[in-house]
């Protein structure tokens, strides 16, 4: 993982931690599907460059992420940072309202993959009103 990417998630960790009511820290699996776990959450944090009316959601990480957290017994907590600022967004709680969302195809760029082609990916736009913080600093 880059130093870049490492300081980011710990930033996330450390604002969490901040909080009290529970702790979290990094994961430390490189296959992971999440970035970050506590005794009662599964956290998954994406850094975005620009800032939107809604934040998007791969489906496929909501998807594996939330059946993760069933298994294990624990709320699958989505927080996206950006320059507006950090978005957090209680999965578990609202996956009703999510899965009603309309599911778009779109083409992503991903100079990490050794093709370094675009790929479509199946996402979602969550609103601001399923976020527990909306563009909150941190």
């Amino acid at each position: 993982m880059n130093a870049e990417l490492e300081a980011q998630e710990m930033s996330v960790v450390n604002w969490w931690n901040k909080k009290g009511k529970s702790q979290i820290k990094r994961v430390t699996d490189p296959l992971s599907s999440y970035d970050l776990e506590g005794d009662n959450v599964i956290v998954e944090v994406k850094h975005r460059f620009s800032a939107y009316d809604t934040k998007l959601i791969e489906t496929l990480k909501l998807s594996t992420n939330y059946h993760c957290s069933q298994v294990k017994g624990k709320t699958f907590i989505y927080i996206v940072c950006d320059k507006n600022g950090i978005s957090v967004f209680n999965i578990t709680e609202t996956i009703d309202d999510i899965i009603k969302l309309p599911e778009y195809n779109k083409i992503m760029e991903y100079t990490h993959y050794a093709s370094r082609k675009p790929i479509k990916k199946l996402h979602r736009n969550l609103p601001q009103r399923l976020a527990k913080i909306w563009e909150q600093e941190y």
